[in-house]
């Protein structure tokens, strides 16, 4: 159901730059990039911590679970992004919202995964509170637009029809 609306109703992201449609977009193409940079940075990590003359076959063994499993979760997270993109282009508001949630699941995971390798790998560095504190900043990141959106779209703000009267950005019109 759309809401017929002369002036922009909706919510503004970003600053009060971009309208909650345009914000998933930028955010959903942010976390892709950013999932799989990390992915290729902690590669150097895997690669030292293996490389040590002091581990022994089972902290190897570990330490390629934990990055068999970054991998998994970043291909997750690559098609979940992709799939919050064309939500937000095809006002879907079920895929922007499914994208959010494992979002938040890949966070909790990745902490708790690599908190418990850190724990058992010598070598293995894990500096718990800045990397907590990235990932919930993170979370926040894709959380906040998503969240607005998927309202938006519910109650018929944001839509093909109204999207007209609620565009907004500061950057990329």
């Amino acid at each position: 159901m759309a809401v017929s609306v002369e002036e922009k109703t909706g919510h503004s992201c970003c600053g009060l730059c971009c309208d909650t449609r345009r914000a998933v977009i930028a955010v959903s193409i942010t976390w892709i990039v950013l999932s799989i940079f990390t992915l290729i940075a902690s590669r150097s990590v895997y690669d030292d911590v293996r490389g040590s003359e002091t581990i022994s076959i089972e902290d190897k063994n570990r330490v390629d679970d934990l990055e068999t499993s970054m991998l998994a979760m970043t291909l997750i997270a690559v098609a979940m992004g992709i799939g919050s993109v064309t939500g937000a282009i095809i006002y879907n508001h079920f895929l922007v919202v499914l994208n959010a949630a494992y979002v938040f699941i890949q966070i909790i995971t990745t902490i708790s995964l690599t908190a418990r390798t850190a724990r058992r790998v010598d070598g293995f560095g894990f500096r718990g509170g800045s990397v907590v504190t990235y990932l919930i900043l993170l979370a926040a990141m894709i959380g906040y637009p998503s969240a607005m959106f998927f309202y938006e779209v519910q109650i018929g703000i944001m839509s093909k029809e109204n999207y007209p009267q609620e565009e907004q950005s500061c950057c990329c019109v």
